[in-house]
Formats: structure tokens, C-alpha cells, sequence
């Protein structure tokens, strides 16, 4: 994981460098992402998952260790066709980081941010605390409830995320930065919440679940995405590499720290003779959610907002 997080803010700021407006073509490019995420999600449930079974005494693919094999597989064949990329040098010579404070984006202290930039941040870090909820456990989540091919079933909000990743540039034009990011954050209470109300004891109401599944392309959309471009847009070009760069330390790395500590304390807590109470362990990233929304929503203030307001 240590390996591998570095390579989301790094092919971040590639596609940046090579485009002219972020808003409107990374959306496009960024979805081809989204769709290998779906096809190895169907390749593990109906191609590998009856290969593997039928030789195996286990009950699902999640069980085994072949997901693992296959994402490593598709890793090296991404490194070796990386190598036949034509050639990118630095746009902008002599801005290189220098130090470990570049290297982690930590200068971007210095790069004379707004207010509302670091707003972003900060709530960046904290929705992704109730954010290693899901990723952490929705799978575990649906397998322990006997969900079919679980993982196929996650790939659905995969499937959603292409939609919405493909309307963001005109919702950035009709409905502004800030409600894009709200509307993402206040997807992520709903989620948690169809999750809880899916939990009935022995069984998994499987329509809200896969409700909540398919509401992935909102909450990953318009925070996530959305938040990389506004990172991109608010910073001057020769600062705008390294602050992905702090984007992804405070979220993939803090914010993913804390929250998989809770996740997994939760989780446990609530476990009693091998049986989880999910209803309660979905409850508690839902209300941290909606208290992330209520905070961006007072404290998020852009230049455009503050006119508005004034007048």
C-alpha cells in the first residue's frame, strides 16, 4: 500500500501537465480508470472466481488470495507499458521540490492558499475518515450477509461513477465548485444510512444496498474528483504537482490512517460471537459524514460565494 498510493497524485499530475483545461478533460480520460476498475470486479466474480472455486474449498473469491495476484499482474503490465509512453519532460524548469518538504507537497504552505483552500483540505482529511468505512468493509459487509458475487455487485457503483464522471464538467458549470463538493459529501451520509437500513439481523435487504452502492459515482465524483481539479485550479501552476501531491499525504494518507484505525475498532466493538451489528457500525460513518457536510457548508467560502453573500 505504501508503493502504490504515490501512484494516484503522480498519474494526477501527469494528466494535468498535459492538458489545457482540467475541468472539462480530465472528467473524460479519468473514467477509463473507473471502467478496468469494473472489469476486474465482473473477471473476479465469473472468470476467475469459478476457476478458483471449483478447485478450492471456499465460498467466494474474497477468500481468496487471487485478487491480489490478479491487481499485481495487471500492475506489471502497466509498468512495462508505461515504458513505451512518449517522452514528458518537466514543464517548468528549476521549480523541482527540493527536500523531503517538497517531495510531500509541504511547501504548498508557502504558496499564499485561500482560506477556502484550506477548508478543502481539512474536510478532505476528515470525510476520509467515515470514507475507510466502506472500502474497508462494504465487501466484507455483503459477503457476511450472503450477498451474490459481491465484488461484481460493488462494481456497480463503479458503473454509476462513469455517468456522473462524465456530466461533472457541466455540473461544474451550472451548479459551481462548492455545491458539486457539498452534494458529494452529503451522497456519502445517505450511503452509510441505505447500508444501515439494508442490515435487518440475518439478512441483507439487497435493493438498498446495491442503493447505496450505486450512489459510489456521487460520493467518489464529486468529492474526489471534483476536489483534485479544484486543488489544480487554485494554485499557481508551478505548485499545483506538489499540492496533489499534499492532497493525497492528508487523504490517502492521514485521513485513510485514522479512519482505518476506527473502521476496524468499530467493527470490533461491535462484534459479539463472531456476529457484527452493521446497522450500528453503517450509523457512526453516516453521522461523521453529515457533521464534515454541516462544517464544509458554513466554513467553504470562495471568492464568488463571498461576493455573493455580501451583496
Amino acid at each position: 500500500m505504501a508503493t502504490f498510493m504515490p501512484t494516484l497524485p503522480l498519474s494526477n499530475t501527469v494528466a494535468f501537465n498535459a492538458m489545457r483545461d482540467t475541468g472539462k478533460e480530465f472528467p473524460p480520460i479519468r473514467v477509463l480508470g473507473t471502467i478496468g476498475w469494473i472489469v476486474a470486479g465482473l473477471a473476479l466474480s465469473f472468470i476467475l472466481g469459478p476457476l478458483v472455486l471449483a478447485s478450492d474449498s471456499v465460498l467466494t473469491i474474497e477468500q481468496t488470495v487471487w485478487p491480489i495476484r490478479l491487481a499485481a499482474g495487471a500492475a506489471l503490465l502497466l509498468g512495462l507499458f508505461a515504458f513505451s509512453l512518449p517522452d514528458a519532460p518537466p514543464s517548468a524548469a528549476g521549480t523541482a521540490p527540493k527536500g523531503i518538504v517538497g517531495i510531500l507537497g509541504l511547501d504548498v504552505f508557502r504558496s499564499g492558499a485561500t482560506p477556502a483552500f484550506w477548508v478543502f483540505i481539512a474536510c478532505s482529511l476528515l470525510i476520509c475518515v467515515p470514507l475507510a468505512f466502506y472500502y474497508g468493509y462494504t465487501n466484507a459487509f455483503l459477503v457476511d450477509k450472503g450477498a451474490p458475487n459481491a465484488v461484481a455487485l460493488q462494481s456497480l457503483g463503479q458503473m454509476s461513477e462513469i455517468i456522473f464522471m462524465l456530466i461533472l464538467p457541466l455540473l461544474f458549470a451550472r451548479l459551481g465548485m462548492k455545491h458539486v463538493l457539498l452534494i458529494g459529501m452529503i451522497a456519502w451520509v445517505a450511503r452509510y444510512v441505505l447500508f444501515a437500513l439494508g442490515y435487518s439481523g440475518s439478512e441483507i435487504i439487497l435493493g438498498l444496498a446495491v442503493a447505496g452502492i450505486l450512489l459510489h459515482g456521487i460520493c467518489y465524483d464529486f468529492f474526489f474528483v471534483a476536489g483534485q481539479i479544484y486543488v489544480d485550479k487554485s494554485l499557481p501552476k508551478e505548485t499545483r504537482g506538489r499540492a496533489q501531491s499534499f492532497l493525497a499525504l492528508t487523504t490517502l494518507g492521514v485521513g485513510a490512517l485514522l479512519g482505518g484505525e476506527l473502521a476496524n475498532a468499530v467493527v470490533n466493538s461491535n462484534t459479539v460471537d463472531g456476529a457484527v451489528d452493521w446497522r450500528t457500525v453503517w450509523l457512526i460513518p453516516a453521522a461523521l459524514s453529515a457533521a464534515v457536510a454541516v462544517a464544509f457548508l458554513l466554513l467553504f467560502r470562495t471568492a464568488k460565494t463571498q461576493q455573493n453573500n455580501s451583496s
